[in-house]
């Protein structure tokens, strides 16, 4: 424990433990005022303001806070201040230090371990329900069409016999994207997602992705490629990379109208990989975006499409292991564009993730 006797706002005496937890030698101590302590003129004068108050009324003035050492670093220290005399403070403080760095440090990671594990939970209590409606429509959809291929298979043409089996087909891949959706979620966020960067050819990547769209969720849109990338590789993770155009594709295709256009730009900006996805849909309600990238939040305006708001939190991890960012400008029945900018190759603290 420091001790130090203070008069008059300077350190009359302390010994060799309080000149080493505040980071000076002990014979540099005598004289220097206690705002050496401070990190600031303010903190300093309202820590005396307070000291005043208790000292008046016959009290110890006892705080936790941070301070400064003589380099500048902060700590946190556990301060208390006994005035010799109560009725007359200016006779001498005895101050009693002690660093708590480390017992802070702890307690602010055993609150984030909680938060986190709150956060878990509330996941886990959201994720039972969505998942099951969500998992509810295809498997009926699979139930019904093969009862049908089944009781009737003589009394159905070749045309609704293919219909019912392309229904069954459409189903099962959904399912399919849905586990594919949770279980990256899961890896995400227990941290086992890794970053797996590979020379790849991003034009020849975009355009497979907007072709699979064309022929499959998107084929009741116009979706264009814009394509104005200029270098034949970048560095990035075929994986991720396919979870960011498939959401922001499906999203901008689900939430604007049947004939629309959905655009996917591609281009190198400032040494880095830029692209945008864009929509002329419903846009994102102001009271929405503060959540938006948030597991499995959906904006009030969807009403009943289809979706588990699992998406854009995939994205967004997918980015940020990249090293990237993601940006959006939005307006309500106007339509969104998402920006998403990825380094051409991955930084050394994304790489090693």
């Amino acid at each position: 424990m420091g001790l130090a006797l203070v008069k008059d706002d300077r350190i009359a005496r302390c010994n060799e433990a309080f000149a080493q937890i505040l980071g000076y030698a002990s014979g540099e101590m005598p004289g220097q005022s206690t705002r050496i302590m401070f990190g600031s003129d303010a903190e300093w004068n309202d820590r005396r303001a307070v000291g005043s108050r208790h000292f008046a009324d016959g009290q110890a003035s006892v705080a936790e806070l941070e301070l400064v050492r003589k380099d500048g670093a902060a700590f946190w220290a556990s301060i208390e201040a006994q005035a010799l005399d109560p009725q007359h403070p200016g006779t001498g403080i005895i101050l009693a230090l002690n660093d708590i760095t480390a017992r802070k440090r702890a307690e602010q990671e055993l609150l984030a371990s909680l938060l986190r594990e709150k956060e878990l939970n509330e996941l886990k209590s959201r994720f039972v329900p969505t998942v099951s409606h969500e998992f509810r429509t295809p498997l009926s959809t699979i139930l019904s069409s093969a009862e049908l291929l089944r009781l009737y298979p003589d009394k159905l043409d070749d045309n609704e016999k293919l219909n019912l089996l392309t229904g069954i087909e459409d189903a099962t891949k959904r399912m399919r994207r849905l586990l594919d959706e949770v279980l990256t979620l899961g890896r995400a966020e227990s941290g086992v997602l890794r970053l797996r960067p590979t020379q790849l050819a991003l034009s020849e990547l975009c355009g497979k992705v907007v072709h699979e769209f064309c022929i499959g969720e998107g084929k009741q849109h116009t979706i264009v490629l814009e394509d104005r990338f200029d270098r034949e590789t970048a560095e990035l993770d075929e994986n991720l990379l396919r979870h960011i155009l498939n959401n922001l594709l499906s999203n901008a295709i689900k939430y604007s109208a049947p004939g629309s256009t959905v655009r996917l730009s591609v281009e190198r900006a400032d040494g880095n990989v830029r692209l945008t996805v864009e929509d002329s849909g419903i846009g994102i309600p102001p009271e929405d975006q503060p959540r938006l990238f948030e597991s499995f939040h959906r904006a009030s305006n969807v009403q009943n499409r289809q979706g588990t708001g699992l998406g854009l939190a995939i994205v967004k991890k997918s980015v940020e292991l990249h090293g990237g960012n993601i940006t959006y400008d939005t307006r309500v029945d106007a339509g969104t564009r998402f920006y998403v900018t990825l380094p051409l190759q991955p930084r050394a603290s994304a790489a090693a993730a």
